[in-house]
């Protein structure tokens, strides 16, 4: 599930043109943007009454030395329990839980390259069972410089996530009740087998007009994402600025399951920026399910 507004309108393109705090899901390498302190808070509401929350804390330790933390949080809403006895629910209700914390370290080799590592501690609750564990992302930038000044710098990026141990769920929900004939103590639990985290590969490309006519700049990006559970899909990314307090994002993305199309914005004031996007997740585009938004607030200073 893709994080941080600005990410988020540019389809998730965002490997190789992600700056900052809010860029570290995709690409750890690209915290070394952050310019002094940086603070980002997310809200969003996802498809089908799913709402999820993000809070980032990113800091430039010294001209080459970046850190930050990334808190990432999603919450269901209520669904009913179901039984083989009563399908249509039982009255009670139960929810789906993750939650996700990040740490970022970033490293600015010099103009050109720059590395990032990020640790990650994770949590899933579904009903009563759970799941925890952890994982690394390793990522890198690297920028060519034109040898005509009239030419467009090109920036490559390419990072691995979800580097980690295999999981299992434990927890009350895989127990489940029985009568005293097949097991004395009325309990029998279910099996629970160990499997691996989802990895992904990701690598981007993205480059920027390299005149600044008038305040008026263009960002293009382009993104290949392979899980190694699933297909591989392209995410493209557009964002136009306008004096560095303006900015018009549109993406698509390509051979993904349900996303198209996403547009947003962003106003800068300062040390303020406001961003809102949207996305068309085409297969839920004929139902009554509420339009997935995302809102987000970065504070730089």
């Amino acid at each position: 599930i893709e994080n941080g507004t600005r990410a988020i309108v540019m389809s998730g393109a965002h490997t190789a043109s992600g700056r900052g705090i809010t860029s570290i899901q995709y690409n750890p390498a690209g915290i070394t943007h952050v310019s002094g302190t940086e603070l980002f808070y997310s809200q969003s509401n996802y498809i089908v009454g799913i709402t999820k929350n993000v809070l980032g804390y990113g800091l430039k330790l010294s001209p080459y030395d970046y850190f930050g933390m990334n808190l990432f949080y999603l919450n269901s809403g209520d669904i009913e329990v179901t039984t083989e006895r009563t399908p249509t629910g039982t009255g009670e209700m139960y929810q789906v839980l993750n939650l996700c914390l990040s740490t970022a370290y970033g490293r600015k080799v010099n103009d050109n390259l720059r590395l990032g590592a990020t640790v990650k501690i994770i949590r899933e609750d579904i009903y009563t069972a759970y799941m925890n564990s952890y994982a690394f992302d390793f990522g890198g930038m690297y920028t060519f410089k034109p040898p005509v000044l009239v030419l467009p710098k090109l920036t490559v990026g390419v990072s691995f996530s979800n580097i980690g141990p295999e999981v299992k769920f434990y927890g009350q929900g895989l127990d489940q009740t029985v009568s005293t004939s097949l097991s004395v103590d009325e309990k029998l639990s279910r099996v629970s087998e160990s499997f691996q985290l989802p990895m992904v590969l990701r690598v981007g490309i993205s480059t920027q007009s390299p005149l600044n006519i008038a305040g008026n700049s263009l960002l293009v990006a382009l993104d290949l994402v392979k899980p190694d559970d699933s297909f591989a899909s392209l995410n493209s990314g557009f964002e136009y600025s306008w004096n560095d307090m303006v900015y018009v994002r549109s993406g698509y993305h390509l051979g993904h399951d349900s996303a198209g199309f996403s547009a947003g914005f962003g106003l800068k004031w300062g040390a303020v920026e406001f961003d809102l996007a949207y996305t068309d997740y085409q297969v839920f585009s004929s139902t009554n399910f509420s339009s997935p938004y995302q809102m987000g607030l970065i504070f730089s200073f």
